[in-house]
């Protein structure tokens, strides 16, 4: 009865802390929030991408970010994407495009309209997720997607290029970690997360508590095949063979995948001492949705490009060269945008850790 008592004082904490009551099902309400506000964030997401793509093919012209390195505001401008220049080697070079979530594969129209796939007329290939054709099959990043990908790569011929964008990134890499295919000349991840736990503590803001959230199965809601104890893009970034150059990019804006947890792969890779891999940190690139419309990004991307021997514009290589060097950055500088860990409901639960423990003992 000691060790009951103990629990049951542990389960009334966590919740009056988190706004529940203790009657059953302690965690109802912490999950019924996260549902509500995934779900909410899945519908803004859709109908502002819609909408925005729709304005930028359109009319051409919008503003769009400038980079954490610094820079003015600049108009999208469609001729100097277009302005492209043969890649070195004359060799045909497939782009494998991933998309995010509540998306398909026509998602790459708009990447091939920024010039960040396609680029010089070369092939793209894109294909849709198993949700797509069936929601019960959603993942985020784990299994399923990434034995798509696997499926997907290994129908190309000849050198590659992997771009994705949020889950599609992290997907990405956590396929080129799983299966460090040979024939890939370079990686693209835009907006991709470390963890789900990322997601969950930025959707929520549970804070160091979102562990506890994340393991009840909270993403599970959203994405019936998700597993809290799966496979996550930090568990296998770092075998990502060492000669494939990667260019992430996150943006200091983003409401669904925060650049915090982009930044922590940065991290990982570079404290490999990896000289060919790059971060741009957008300190004005608009939300999720508008990352890819991001003038600076297109440019970093096409200097990047240049630098490892893959197809790029002349005109936006030039352009993004001085913040394409500035693309290294030492981890330490980009602390200051991680979320601070001790925060009151990280207390709490360490405090529950030492609480569980203690009644496990017996004493």
């Amino acid at each position: 009865m000691k060790i009951v008592s103990k629990l049951l004082i542990t389960l009334f904490v966590v919740g009056a802390f988190i706004g529940t009551d203790v009657n059953g099902n302690v965690f109802r309400a912490a999950l019924q929030r996260v549902k509500a506000t995934g779900a909410q964030i899945v519908q803004r997401a859709k109908t502002a991408y819609q909408n925005k793509i729709t304005q930028r093919i359109a009319t051409g012209t919008v503003f769009v970010g400038v980079g954490l390195v610094g820079g003015m505001p600049k108009k999208h401008d469609k001729t100097a994407s277009v302005q492209n220049t043969p890649q070195a080697t004359g060799q045909p070079v497939t782009y494998l495009f991933a998309h995010g979530v509540d998306a398909t594969h026509t998602q790459a129209q708009t990447f091939k309209h920024y010039n960040l796939i396609g680029v010089n007329g070369n092939p793209v290939k894109s294909f849709n997720f198993p949700e797509v054709a069936n929601r019960a099959e959603s993942n985020l990043a784990q299994d399923g997607d990434i034995a798509c990908l696997a499926s997907q790569h290994a129908q190309i011929k000849g050198k590659a290029v992997l771009v994705g964008f949020s889950r599609g990134a992290s997907a990405m890499l956590s396929f080129a970690g799983q299966h460090k295919p040979a024939n890939v000349q370079g990686i693209v991840a835009l907006s991709p997360f470390d963890h789900g736990q990322s997601v969950i503590q930025n959707w929520t803001k549970f804070g160091s508590l979102s562990w506890f959230t994340h393991k009840l199965g909270a993403l599970g809601l959203l994405f019936k095949k998700y597993n809290p104890d799966g496979i996550q893009p930090t568990d296998v970034v770092e075998q990502i063979p060492q000669d494939v150059p990667i260019l992430l990019g996150a943006t200091l804006q983003d409401g669904v995948v925060p650049a915090w947890s982009t930044m922590r792969l940065y991290e990982k890779l570079h404290k490999q001492g990896r000289k060919n891999v790059h971060i741009a940190v957008l300190e004005n690139g608009g939300s999720h949705v508008e990352v890819p419309g991001d003038r600076c990004f297109h440019q970093i991307a096409h200097a990047f490009a240049r630098q490892y021997d893959m197809p790029y514009s002349q005109a936006l290589a030039d352009a993004g060269q001085k913040r394409f060097e500035q693309s290294q950055p030492d981890p330490a500088t980009l602390s200051k945008h991680q979320p601070w860990g001790w925060t009151l409901d990280g207390i709490v639960a360490a405090g529950i850790a030492a609480a569980v423990a203690y009644a496990k003992s017996g004493k």
